[in-house]
Parts: C-alpha cells; structure tokens; sequence
C-alpha cells in the first residue's frame, strides 16, 4: 500500500477565517440525570467512552480486570469482564476507548493498548507506534495515532528529520486488524511541516475519530487541521479551523506566569536528577544552567464523531476551556456551545469525563445527558432569536 506524507501542501481546503462567535451556555434544563445505572454513585476511577448508539462505562478492578456496563438510552445492555493481561500487565489505570458501537473496547497506558473484541483479549499492541494513541475503529479495522517524538528534534535539528529515510520518519496514522495485527503506516510527517520557528515534531501530531460511514476525522490538536481520510490512508478533505482561536498563553502575563512555572517544575527536576544518589549534595559545586521555554498548549483536549460529524472539546481562553464546536459534516463553520454551568463549577476532569453517542452528550459526574435533538433545537431558537435582533 502507498503511504503518504501529511503535506502542508496538498489537498488543503482553504476557508475563510471568522471571527470566535459566542459559545452559546446551555440551560441546566437539558442535563437529563441517570441514577438507575449506580445507585450508590459512580465507582471511583471510571472511565467514560462512546461509539454509534453505545455508551460504555469502564470500572477497573486492578489487578484483576476490569467490568465494563454498555448502555443504550439509559439502560445496561451487556456487563462484560475485561480481564487483564499478565505479559506486559497494566502498569497503572488505563484510559479507555470504546470503538465500533460498543464490539470493541481499547485500554491504553503510555507504551501499549490492550484490544477486547466483546469479552475477550484479543490483542495487546505495543512498540513505537503504539505510543500515547488515540484510537478509532472503522468498518472492521482500528486505527490509531501515536504520539510523535520530542527528541532529538526538540531543539530544531530539523535535518536530522530531513535526512531521514521514509521509513524512519515519525509515523501519523496506523490502521490494521480490529486486534491490532496487520499493522500499516499510512501517514508519516512531512518534514517540510517544521519551521525553524516551530520545529517540534509533536506539536504535529493527531487524533483521531471514527466516523459512522468507516472514514475518519484527523484533528491536529495544535495546528487546527481538521481532516476527512479513508483507512486506505486517502486524504479526502483537509482544512484548518475556520475560526480565530486564543490560546491561554497568547495573554503576555499569563504565558509569562506559565513560562515562570516550567521553568521552576524543570530547574527543581534538574537539581533532583543532579543530586540522586549523592550522600551530600551541598558539597558538589554549584553549576549554572540556562533554560530557554518553547511551549504551545494544545487548541483542543478531544475530538468526537457524532455520525458522521465532529465535536471537538476546546482548550483554548476564547472560546472558553471546556467548550464544545460542533462541526457536521460538509460544513465549513462550526457551531460552539458550553454545558450547563453546574456541570462544570466542580473542576472535573472533562476529557475523562465525557462522551459523545449519536444521540446525546454525556457526563460521568454526575451521570447523565444532554440529549443530541434538545440541544440543536435549543441552539437553533438561540440563533434565530439573535438573527431577529440584529434586523
């Protein structure tokens, strides 16, 4: 099969950029909560994913396994026991995802992801591609997106990715078997991406989102890539985000109290590194270090396929962190909105914490929904109230 380069050249979508438009707040009217599925409250470190018309809701039972509740509307379907591996075992709580409408369920660490085709192992996945993925199943084969490298290229030694051979170049996009067999790299990075002004690697990286039709939504987390790909690797669509997007950092007093931050997180990091294993540090002489930060927080902390549409959860100040963009498919603008305010007054921890089903939003604390029909027509009497007061 012939792979391909994400090229910042080809097949690029240009759209107009708009403006942020207000984030629409939800009315706390719409959150529908669901008690009968854990009367006694939602176990602690739950995890919550969704896929098609499934919600799955993982609770681990380390070492053992884990017990898995799929749900359609607001009751149990099936309750599964995921038992797991011993060779590598999970070297601490995975994440989870749930793929192909609730057949198949993916827990990741950092170095591997485990595949479960309905109760069973089916897979344990692992190496360099198989590093900090986003995964999405489609039609029969998973896909995922490793994470990218920092290093050696982090300090812009751009030529060492451009003197790479292609099969050493950082890969995009991985799809094979539903149990992670039969693997292909279908999008490596393009080196020419890298700038001597940006020339890290992993602020290149993707995710990804199954669609219902078998294609799959790519969104680059810090360029604002939103693209529409095939398993076979066939870029159909690639666009940027069409709106202006402010990250936290683009405020001069924020990104100087952000950089100040790193810098103290990473000078005490040093001198702990430094000092390990001597029996008097005080007696070594003192050294002098410059450290330079280069950072860029990602726009988005997770996307989502609703049907064939995306929704991406924001990370940015404008619109504000948490919100939601919905983008259906075929449009070029995007639709934001945020969750109810009581809903996200506690702190918790959003990208753990909610899914996306084609029917409805949900929330693992408290456990509940925001039902997909009530919030369009919500949103479309919203716009056509602000269409009648600007005639």
């Amino acid at each position: 099969m012939k792979r391909a380069f994400l090229s910042c050249v080809s097949l690029v979508v240009t759209v107009a950029v708009q403006a942020a438009q207000p984030c629409v707040q939800l009315p706390a009217s719409l959150f529908h909560e669901v008690t009968s599925v854990f009367p006694e409250g939602v176990p602690e470190g739950a995890w919550i994913s969704g896929s098609g018309k499934t919600l799955g809701i993982l609770v681990p039972e380390l070492p053992k396994g884990h017990k898995l509740f799929l749900l359609r509307g607001e009751k149990i379907v099936s309750e599964l026991w995921l038992e797991a591996p011993t060779n590598p075992p999970f070297p601490r709580p995975p994440s989870f995802a749930l793929v192909e409408d609730g057949d198949v369920a993916v827990l990741k660490v950092v170095n591997f992801f485990v595949v479960y085709v309905g109760a069973s192992l089916a897979g344990v996945v692992d190496g360099d591609n198989a590093q900090g993925v986003s995964v999405g199943g489609a039609k029969g084969s998973l896909c995922w997106t490793p994470s990218l490298p920092s290093v050696p290229w982090v300090f812009g030694k751009k030529e060492l990715l451009e003197r790479a051979k292609e099969a050493e170049l950082p890969a995009l996009l991985v799809c094979g078997e539903l149990d992670g067999t039969g693997q292909q790299v279908l999008l490596r990075l393009d080196p020419r991406r890298l700038t001597e002004e940006d020339p890290e690697p992993l602020y290149q990286g993707l995710s990804v989102a199954a669609r219902a039709d078998g294609k799959l939504w790519l969104v680059g987390r810090w360029t604002g890539d939103i693209m529409l790909v095939t398993t076979a690797g066939k870029i159909l669509r690639h666009a940027k985000i069409p709106w202006t997007l402010k990250r936290p950092e683009d405020d001069p007093e924020t990104r100087a109290k952000m950089e100040q931050e790193m810098l103290d997180e990473s000078r005490t990091w040093f001198e702990e590194q430094r000092n390990k294993g001597k029996s008097d540090a005080t007696k070594r002489p003192p050294i002098k270090v410059e450290m330079r930060v280069k950072f860029k927080t990602p726009l988005f902390r997770r996307e989502f396929a609703r049907d064939r549409d995306l929704v991406l959860l924001m990370n940015t100040s404008d619109p504000p962190q948490g919100s939601l963009m919905l983008i259906r498919d075929g449009e070029e603008t995007g639709t934001c909105f945020q969750l109810p305010r009581r809903l996200t007054a506690t702190g918790q921890d959003l990208p753990r914490n909610l899914a996306v089903t084609r029917d409805a939003i949900w929330l693992l604390r408290p456990l509940g929904y925001l039902s997909w029909g009530e919030i369009e027509a919500f949103l479309e009497t919203d716009a056509a109230q602000a269409r009648a007061t600007n005639r």
